[in-house]
């Protein structure tokens, strides 16, 4: 596919993606339907997510673990070689992620993960125009994290003290970006999929394959 000719080659998407492996991914979900079928989900997530992603900015891969990047590239083909992630908890990660797409000259990073199905183009288009205007962009999920961060420079004190994957990271994250004096816009509050209650609401918003 041809890029738009409105191409901003220094907006990125950045997905944050473990392979796709049973057991290895979607564990609270994989408690209800089995890890086979769990991976099956996430793996349809993920290609719809990418699908949706698609638009005048890179897709980029920030990925786990590190001897998968060749998988990862044959089977999303982003607009550069995916990346390995480093060692350490999802601040970590992230900071480390967007500090080296900063250094490589992008000015507006979105960092999103593989399963919120439902994120699409126009949420990503409002978010690089949140970006304009404030220096954080973020989506709330109904569980009280983020579903995406985007960022217009590297903001390392956001992913300090931060409870990951507990109901408090979003309010935490408000509040590391009050005591650091950051402006904060905000989209519609998204649900992610981790448990099979998530994925039953998902089921009534999406068409899913059976297969998924």
């Amino acid at each position: 596919l041809q890029k738009s000719p409105s191409m901003n080659e220094t907006h990125a998407i950045v997905f944050f993606l473990k392979f796709p492996e049973p057991g290895k991914v979607k564990t609270r979900l994989a408690a209800a339907v089995g890890s086979e079928h769990a991976m099956m989900i996430y793996r349809w997530m993920v290609e719809t997510s990418w699908e949706n992603a698609e638009g005048p900015w890179q897709r980029l891969l920030s990925v786990a673990p590190a001897d998968k990047t060749e998988e990862f590239n044959q089977w999303l083909t982003p607009d550069f070689p995916a990346f390995a992630q480093v060692e350490g908890d999802l601040g970590k990660r992230i900071d480390n992620t967007v500090n080296m797409l900063f250094d490589r000259g992008f000015s507006k990073v979105l960092c999103v993960g593989g399963d919120c199905p439902t994120l699409d183009r126009e949420l990503y288009a409002e978010a690089f125009r949140k970006l304009d205007i404030f220096d954080v962009c973020l989506s709330p999920a109904t569980d009280g994290g983020y579903v995406m961060i985007g960022m217009n420079q590297p903001q390392p004190d956001l992913f300090n003290r931060i409870e990951w994957s507990t109901e408090y990271v979003m309010e935490q994250t408000l509040e590391a970006a009050g005591q650091t004096g950051l402006s904060v816009g905000t989209t519609r509050a998204f649900s992610d999929v981790d448990t099979i209650e998530d994925y039953e609401l998902l089921r009534g918003q999406m068409v899913i394959p059976s297969g998924a």
